[in-house]
């Protein structure tokens, strides 16, 4: 069973599941046409650079789930 009190969990822990929440958050709005890539390239560059490092590697780690679905 999967434990979700992050309580729980380290400091470090807690940061990527937030990361992970926020970068979803971002790429549904992408793939939804309410956010542009700027636009997140923009919240990035408002971070601190280990704060930067951590969504960003959240936003590779999660982008398969938010494909635009081709027409084919």
């Amino acid at each position: 069973m999967t434990d979700y009190n992050l309580y729980a969990k380290s400091r470090a822990e807690q940061d990527a599941a937030s990361a992970d929440t926020l970068a979803c958050y971002w790429l549904y709005r992408l793939r939804a046409g309410e956010m542009t890539r700027p636009e997140i390239e923009k919240r990035l560059r408002e971070m601190t650079p280990e704060q930067q490092q951590l969504h960003r590697d959240a936003l590779n780690r999660n982008k398969h789930k938010f494909k635009v679905p081709s027409g084919k």
